[in-house]
């Protein structure tokens, strides 16, 4: 006995298979956004003073006034950048070199992480974000689709993600991070 489909529930099992066949590409919007995300976490660690962890950085031998790893320049505090970020994952990095012996520590100098360590995991915070942005984008992509009326493309809506770089040291929500993120309003209140 064969069963044939038709109607208004053909059309939308046709669109889902479109979703279902480019969800692939909306790893690389996830990933982006999670990138600028980065960002901002890595500036709420320097206002606050902590590592990613929450533990509180060590205090200056020598205090000058300004808070811990507050330099002069606030070339540390504010080069956070973003190197690249696609469907494998993404990276971010410092553009000081001595940023490496801040964040593991030398003979002379404590550590005062800055980002995640591998040989820990990554923090409740830092998780719970990435998975707020991986659910917001997957309803915006697939959410539509429930209803009938998602877009025919087949690639994701460019203004999901982010563009560009910057965001750290700002302590504030980088406004780019969550464009056109409808679901995701505030990834967390503070």
């Amino acid at each position: 006995m064969t069963i044939k489909v038709s109607g208004d529930f053909e059309a939308k099992m046709n669109r889902w298979t479109e979703l279902l066949e480019s969800s692939k590409l909306i790893v690389s919007t996830m990933s982006k956004v999670a990138a600028e995300v980065s960002l901002t976490l890595i500036g709420e660690g320097f206002e606050a003073a902590r590592d990613p962890y929450g533990e509180k950085w060590a205090d200056k031998k020598q205090p000058d006034g300004r808070k811990v790893l507050h330099g002069e320049t606030t070339r540390l505090r504010n080069g956070w950048h973003v190197v690249g970020s696609d469907a494998s994952g993404f990276e971010v990095a410092p553009s000081v070199d001595y940023a490496g012996y801040h964040q593991s520590g030398t003979s002379r100098m404590v550590p005062r992480k800055m980002v995640p360590d591998a040989s820990r995991g990554l923090p409740k915070e830092w998780a719970d974000e990435f998975k707020a942005i991986a659910m917001a984008t997957a309803i915006n992509h697939f959410g539509a689709a429930a209803n009938g009326s998602a877009p025919s493309h087949k690639r994701p809506d460019p203004s999901l993600g982010s563009t560009g770089g910057g965001g750290g040291g700002s302590g504030k929500r980088a406004k780019t991070s969550t464009r056109g993120l409808k679901t995701l309003k505030r990834l967390r209140t503070r």
